[in-house]
């Protein structure tokens, strides 16, 4: 699951790992997308059994607890949450904070080589796409082998998120960034190869 809606503070920025907070907006977006999780998950009447893992970003962090709640059990019981660095966003190094305009100017030779490269090209002190596949790829594996017999609801970001799907829709790289995936989307992943078993 994305997050919800940042801050305007970063409106026409690359974050990345900056620590930037939920928006009022967002919190909605999370709260909405939480009911019908809830929905979905308990279609029988109950809740199978879930563990949340959540990305250490406060965007992501504070998304999980939201969703957390609304997945209370009938008995008050939450279900457990843990927090995993892997899950983090792409970093993006020097990039970090800066309007796409000023990107471009400053650095012209790694952002043009990043549209010619999205696999491998990384931004100054950042990580490649190719790297954010293999680590996430890496998390979600170990996540799935230490929790067998549970359900996993992973709260990371669009960067992490878009190169799991690229996996598992076998494209390349290179259209990573053409994937759809607005705030607090959920998407669904089975543990056999990593593949796909739908959209919500």
């Amino acid at each position: 699951m994305r997050h919800g809606a940042v801050t305007e503070a970063v409106r026409g920025r690359l974050y990345g790992r900056l620590d930037v907070p939920l928006s009022e907006a967002g919190r909605e977006q999370i709260r909405r997308a939480a009911q019908a999780l809830r929905r979905d998950l308990a279609a029988d009447g109950s809740l199978p059994p879930l563990r949340l893992i959540s990305s250490p970003l406060s965007r992501c962090r504070e998304s999980a607890a939201l969703v957390r709640e609304a997945l209370r059990g009938a008995d008050g019981s939450l279900p457990p949450l843990l927090v995993d660095d892997d899950l983090a966003e792409i970093a993006l190094g020097q990039w970090e904070g800066l309007p796409k305009a000023e990107i471009r100017r400053r650095f012209p030779a790694q952002w043009a080589a990043r549209g010619t490269d999205m696999a491998h090209a990384a931004p100054p002190g950042g990580e490649s796409f190719a790297g954010a596949q293999q680590r996430a790829l890496a998390a979600v594996r170990r996540l799935a082998a230490g929790y067998p017999d549970e359900s996993l609801l992973l709260l990371s970001h669009a960067g992490l998120i878009r190169c799991l799907m690229a996996h598992v829709l076998a494209l390349p790289l290179q259209e990573v960034l053409r994937l759809p995936l607005p705030f607090a989307a959920v998407v669904r992943l089975d543990r056999e190869g990593i593949g796909p078993v739908g959209k919500g």
